[in-house]
């Protein structure tokens, strides 16, 4: 089966009001008026058998369900040697994010993949369906086709990376892609170690469907960048840094700062040939501003620990905010934080005090969800209460740290538990209904800690 192709739109640079692209071509197809449709399916496809797709459906060779938002499957048509990827969102009784839009963000990611076209280390597109009916079993109606690219990732939790997979030959194709999304104006905005894919010669970066849009001359300071050294970059470096040490660190974040120079220069030639001339004298600056850095060692040396440390402790709250306690990736973090500037004093100028007693803090939560599992709910009650009590000690947690994300629900979760547990210790099954019923969109929206919600709601019928 044929779908008329997509009409990439021409961008207007002149246009001030320019935030994304909007994606209604001329041709097409639209079986009614609930259903978008882009590209072309590959020979062999059927677009009913699609919708019916499962891991035991012919053709199948593996499917992947780690997706909050969709789940992969790893396809290859009868009568084709060719292996595809088809990405279906989960259906809508199983999607695992309760606050997003799957249905558009699959549309963005095709909308991205659309205006990248083709790119030897970007799946390449052919087709998808978005039905926004919103009836049920519509979710099953949105999809799309794109070839199968190999690889692996370097870790499967955004710490702990594999240095072997990583050399300073990829992380120069992964700059090259990041000057070609800047310049056609796509932000990934999920440029973490999950999304970039390595092989033993070649790097592949997939999953567009946090994707958002930009005018790339009038924004000539937006860049994926950013995204790169928040989510990967850092985190990768923080590996180098424990596992090799100062000196390996400094020589790879020099490469990394040579990389950005000339993605700097790249960009402002770019914005040269659209006669943005203020773009372009700024973003040269910046380059001859890390030239500059690189001639000093010391000032070096004290930018990346400085950087070091904020990352570290950054991923800490991020873990720590999602309660990814389980292989302690957010006790891992701190830690890291703590001996960066234990080890740099000079640099760094931290007592620690809030960090040693949010590691203390994980420790304590998890000791208390395993004493509850177990029904000793005195026990869990009394760590709970303990944990509420440092976390109200201003001499710990600052009026800033107590905006932070992961205190405000390290601070909800004491209060349900302790509430829920005074209940259950005073034998009153019905309020600790009750309590469980009213916070259960916390617990959601929190994936980490759900089965924990699930087992208190079977404790207390």
């Amino acid at each position: 089966m044929y779908i008329n192709p997509v009409k990439i739109p021409t961008i207007n640079y002149n246009n001030e009001k320019f935030n994304r692209i909007t994606w209604y071509p001329a041709d097409t197809v639209s079986f009614k008026n609930h259903l978008i449709t882009y590209g072309k399916l590959p020979k062999g496809f059927d677009i009913h058998n699609i919708k019916e797709l499962t891991i035991h459906s012919p053709g199948v060779i593996e499917s992947i369900d780690t997706g909050y938002l969709a789940q992969v499957f790893k396809y290859k048509p009868a009568k084709s040697s060719k292996i595809y990827a088809i990405k279906k969102i989960w259906p809508e009784h199983l999607a695992k994010h309760v606050t997003a839009n799957p249905v558009q963000q699959l549309r963005t990611e095709a909308e991205a993949y659309n205006l990248i076209g083709n790119n030897p280390n970007i799946p390449k597109f052919f087709a998808y369906k978005g039905d926004f009916s919103g009836k049920k079993d519509s979710f099953a109606n949105n999809y799309i086709v794109m070839e199968w690219v190999d690889g692996v990732q370097t870790s499967q939790n955004g710490t702990y990376y594999d240095l072997n997979m990583i050399n300073k030959t990829k992380l120069e194709k992964i700059y090259n892609l990041l000057h070609e999304f800047d310049t056609k104006g796509i932000f990934h905005n999920d440029l973490w170690a999950g999304n970039i894919l390595f092989t033993d010669k070649d790097v592949n970066i997939i999953d567009f469907n946090r994707a958002s849009f930009f005018n790339p001359v009038l924004n000539h300071n937006s860049t994926n960048l950013d995204s790169f050294k928040e989510r990967f970059l850092w985190r990768y470096f923080s590996d180098v840094y424990q596992k090799s040490g100062e000196n390996e660190l400094v020589d790879v974040y020099k490469h990394t700062l040579n990389l950005e120079i000339s993605l700097l220069n790249k960009r402002a030639k770019f914005l040269q040939s659209k006669s943005n001339d203020t773009g372009t004298d700024e973003l040269k600056s910046k380059a001859n501003g890390l030239k500059e850095l690189l001639k000093n060692n010391q000032d070096l040396k004290n930018y990346i620990f400085k950087e070091l440390y904020t990352s570290d402790l950054r991923c800490g709250k991020i873990y720590a905010k999602y309660f990814e306690f389980e292989n302690d990736e957010a006790i891992e973090s701190f830690k890291r934080a703590r001996d960066v500037s234990q080890t740099y004093p000079e640099i760094i100028n931290n007592d620690n005090k809030t960090i040693n007693s949010t590691i203390q803090i994980i420790k304590m939560l998890k000791n208390a969800m395993n004493y509850a599992k177990k029904l000793k709910f005195q026990e869990s009650l009394e760590i709970f209460e303990k944990v509420k009590q440092k976390l109200n000690d201003s001499n710990i947690y600052t009026e800033a740290e107590r905006k932070e994300v992961y205190y405000q629900k390290f601070s909800k979760f004491c209060d349900i538990n302790i509430n829920y547990l005074n209940a259950e210790v005073n034998g009153s099954k019905q309020d600790a209904q009750i309590i469980l019923n009213d916070n259960e969109q916390f617990f959601k929206e929190t994936k980490r800690i759900l089965p924990y919600f699930y087992t208190l709601k079977a404790l207390s019928l």
